[in-house]
């Protein structure tokens, strides 16, 4: 079996599982998606997914450890300062860089490949509102909250 991990070799418990699978005969492939913005690069061809050249399609399973978060704008290398619209632009390049590796995951859910933590299934933890509405739709209890951009709601 060829197991591939959403995590870097770094990562400790990725490495041990890694490490036992190897001893079983699999194959272990690590994808930090989270290492995009060093430099890795992802690539979907409406068929295949690639990570630094090597197909991400061709593991037969997977287990995600870290998925693929937004990037906080920074500015360049040895900038003290960013423009605004430089500041936007960066924002919006790293957005899609996040949604590509979050896609790539989710593709690989929907295409029936075995994944241990699906990111389809907790993916509702990342979003408080939609936390909120899946606690009460679970039957916990709620208390009395407010969620809101607008300041005199707030």
């Amino acid at each position: 079996m060829r197991l591939g991990f959403f995590a870097s070799s770094t990562d400790a418990i990725a490495a041990h599982i890694a490490n036992i699978a190897s001893q079983r005969g699999h194959i272990c492939r690590f994808f930090p998606l989270q290492e995009m913005g060093a430099g890795s690069k992802i690539a979907f061809d409406g068929v295949t997914w690639t990570f630094d050249d090597d197909e991400i399609n061709r593991c037969d399973a997977f287990v995600l450890r870290r998925h693929p978060a937004a990037f906080i704008p920074a500015a360049p290398d040895g900038a003290q300062t960013i423009r605004v619209d430089d500041a936007w632009r960066l924002s919006l390049h790293q957005q899609e860089r996040y949604q590509l590796g979050q896609s790539c995951i989710m593709h690989m859910e929907a295409l029936g490949k075995p994944v241990v933590n699906p990111m389809r299934e907790g993916g509702v933890f990342d979003y408080k509102a939609l936390q909120l509405a899946a606690f009460q739709q679970a039957g916990l209890p709620i208390p009395s909250t407010c969620i809101t951009n607008d300041v005199v709601t707030a």
